[in-house]
């Protein structure tokens, strides 16, 4: 569809520029080999740091194609705080490996190197499919193969200084991974509504849809109708939200395709739709038809034209049944695409410019920052957050009673020493008339 086509033009050409150096700083020979620093590209997993100065040792991987398990990184230089380690990124395992390898042996950054020249422009994302992507912590940069043969083959010790400053954009394009039967995804959605409202031009949305698929199903061609959590023969299945109760996961896979209909169809109404979501009850989160199409009646969508939506998608014009779900399905395979090139693995997952989110999504605020802090001209919105994060609506109220606390105590400590005084001045007098006696 036109859309879908958007979507991916979205995900390659978003307007993100990073600005950031990777430079030699000793030894002295290496850093004129280097004299506009180092060419690199980031990855788009791992906790990037923004806005902080790095200085490290580079350490040289052992093995250095990082497939094995890397010896621990036991050498800490003074005034050196992180290690950098250098790594081959030739395909004899997968790239995560090697940074998880990298991770576990105690290294703060990887530098990759790549296996062929590829890399013709600073400061781009790369992206790796796999399903470790979700789980590292380090950043990663991706180098070329002329430049990390030079690092490779310099003696003796090198220092490195790495800054990735700021993520500058116009506009934010972000995308929530989902399933309909999550609970902490709609609870955003709702929550995060009035932001995304307020953002304006300034933001573009879309919900997508992470499925999972039967893998025994696939040894047999995708030709079982019998998997109740299940559509297209398995191809793209979800988790049954309510174990022994009605609803399976075949209910939730269609859902999604409601709510991807509907979407394309009319996003007002989609977010409408959402922010009532839990409204009726015995229905959500696992929503079958009817609950759907008596929900999305109420807040003015024509339900025929998202049915017809969810036929088409199979390449079907009857009715929805068993057999006829078998054929693939072009809006989850397209779904199914997008989630193995940048690597998602779970619901909910956010994603800022390429970029994963993570945070948190709770509370929604922080997700309201972290949008304020990349745009390039922030909205009003944003003016309003600082000034609620400075003094939130409580505020005065506890300085009040923190006031009055301290009277109190302060008011009994002069009572206890006003006491004891008198306690003293009452036994004074009696030794004194004792002795006058």
């Amino acid at each position: 569809s036109t859309w879908g086509m958007v979507l991916k033009l979205v995900l390659v050409l978003c307007p993100i520029v990073v600005f950031g150096y990777l430079r030699v700083i000793e030894p002295p020979e290496l850093r004129e080999a280097f004299p506009n620093g180092i060419n690199y590209s980031l990855g788009a997993f791992g906790e990037v740091i923004f806005g902080r100065q790095i200085f490290g040792g580079l350490v040289k991987a052992d093995p250095i194609n990082g497939c094995d398990p890397i010896l621990p990184l036991d050498y800490k230089v003074e005034n050196h705080e992180w290690d950098i380690l250098l790594i081959r990124d030739d395909p004899d395992c997968d790239t995560l490996v090697k940074v998880a390898n990298a991770e576990l042996a105690g290294a703060d950054i990887v530098i990759l190197i790549e296996s062929e020249e590829s890399i013709k422009t600073q400061d781009r994302l790369f992206y790796v499919q796999s399903n470790l992507s979700n789980n590292m912590k380090i950043p990663a940069l991706r180098i070329t193969k002329a430049d990390g043969e030079i690092l490779l083959n310099t003696q003796g010790f090198i220092r490195l200084e790495f800054q990735i400053q700021k993520i500058v954009s116009k506009r934010i394009d972000y995308q929530l991974w989902m399933l309909s039967s999550s609970d902490p995804s709609i609870n955003f959605l709702q929550e995060f509504r009035d932001y995304h409202e307020n953002f304006g031009k300034h933001v573009k949305f879309a919900p997508l849809f992470l499925t999972s698929f039967c893998y025994g199903c696939s040894l047999t061609g995708f030709t079982q109708i019998n998997n109740p959590d299940c559509v297209s023969g398995g191809r793209y299945c979800a988790i049954d939200p309510d174990g022994p109760g009605p609803a399976t996961g075949r209910d939730v896979i269609l859902e999604n395709l409601r709510q991807i209909c509907l979407f394309e169809q009319d996003q007002k109404k989609w977010w409408a739709y959402i922010s009532v979501y839990d409204s009726l009850p015995n229905c959500a989160p696992h929503m079958d038809q009817t609950c759907s199409f008596n929900l999305m009646t109420s807040v003015g969508v024509d339900v025929g034209t998202v049915s017809d939506c969810v036929k088409m998608s199979f390449g079907l014009k009857g009715d929805i049944g068993a057999l006829s779900i078998l054929p693939d399905n072009y809006l989850l395979k397209r779904n199914q695409e997008m989630a193995e090139q940048i690597g998602i693995d779970k619901t909910p997952t956010l994603v800022v410019n390429r970029i994963i989110y993570r945070e948190g999504l709770n509370p929604v605020d922080n997700v309201l920052q972290f949008f304020c802090k990349i745009l390039e001209d922030s909205p009003p919105i944003c003016d309003n957050l600082y000034i609620r994060k400075q003094r939130p609506p409580y505020f005065w109220y506890l300085l009040a009673i923190g006031f009055l606390i301290c009277l109190l105590f302060v008011a009994s400590y002069i009572s206890m020493r006003q006491k004891k005084r008198n306690s003293y001045t009452n036994e004074y007098y009696v030794i004194d008339d004792a002795e006058t006696n």
